[in-house]
């Protein structure tokens, strides 16, 4: 009987410990605050015990939660389906998405600088538009490029009416790709090479839409890390480790067009951004190519 009782008091502090291992594994969770983040809500050093819940959460909630590995304490700020401010752009949060602030915006490392990769589209109708209102300049300026679809060809219309025939499309998309893979393309594209003739290049040009006749407002400074950004990515496209003018002359209208401000007198004339990009890429010398074939 001693023997029993000795034994008992030996696995109770045992099975105390599996059993709050199992609960914090199942039922509760610990958060860590070690910045200033959500003051003043929580200070700097707090340590939250949390409920694992499955299910929707509300604006306003304070979460833990895993990101990147490591645990943070934030509030919702949007849930799936709300318009955010992301980086001086309206951004829908896609749905089942969460948008994460700290209550302490200066000093918060939350969804405005993670770096996972995300990409916003917006389309634009080229008529009737009466009633709504342009983007600012500010924002436009965001966006990297401008594409122009066009319409389809014949046989690419009667393809597209004989797919939805019988059935949605949509509904056979396959991923192609995973974030993670996405983020390797990223990395291997911003190791690609750029002399230093390559930018000045693109400075030439840029400086050219700033002093245009027909233009108010040129190519930003955002806009010529773009051209520099979107060349590389041409070149990577293009099977090269580094990049040559024609890498730069391929993405320069599209990554410009919408960033120009035409004034009047260009609107008078029935100038376009399109037709003062090409007449800017016309008026410049493209350096030897030969320049830039090695290293």
């Amino acid at each position: 009987m001693r023997k029993k009782k000795l034994c008992l008091s030996r696995l109770l502090p045992v099975i105390a410990a599996l059993l709050v291992l199992v609960m914090f594994r199942t039922v509760f969770i610990l958060g860590y605050v070690p910045t200033n983040s959500m003051k003043p809500t929580l200070e700097a050093g707090s340590l939250i015990l949390g409920v694992r819940i499955k299910g929707s959460f509300e604006v306003g909630d304070v979460v833990i939660f895993c990101h990147g590995g490591n645990l943070f304490v934030k509030r919702i700020a949007a849930v799936g389906g709300n318009v955010v401010m992301h980086n001086g752009i309206n951004m829908s949060v896609p749905e089942g998405s969460y948008y994460m602030l700290g209550d302490n915006a200066d000093d918060s490392y939350d969804s405005r600088y993670w770096d996972e990769p995300f990409i916003v589209l917006a389309t634009e109708n080229p008529v009737g538009s009466a009633g709504t209102q342009m983007l600012p300049a500010s924002q436009l300026d965001r966006f990297m490029l401008q594409l122009s679809m066009g319409y389809p060809n014949r046989a690419s219309t009667a393809a597209l009416l004989k797919d939805r025939h019988h059935v949605d499309p949509l509904s056979a998309c396959q991923t192609v790709t995973s974030p993670a893979e996405l983020e390797k393309l990223i990395a291997e594209v911003s190791n690609i090479y750029v002399a230093d003739r390559i930018y000045d290049y693109i400075a030439e040009l840029v400086d050219l839409t700033r002093s245009n006749a027909y233009v108010t407002l040129g190519v930003s400074p955002r806009g010529a890390l773009a051209v520099t950004r979107a060349a590389k990515a041409n070149a990577y496209l293009g099977g090269r480790d580094y990049v040559i003018p024609d890498d730069v002359c391929a993405v320069f209208p599209d990554v410009c067009v919408h960033r120009l401000i035409l004034n009047s007198k260009a609107r008078l004339q029935d100038y376009t951004a399109a037709l003062i990009l090409q007449n800017v890429l016309t008026s410049v010398q493209k350096p030897d190519v030969r320049e830039f074939s090695s290293k």
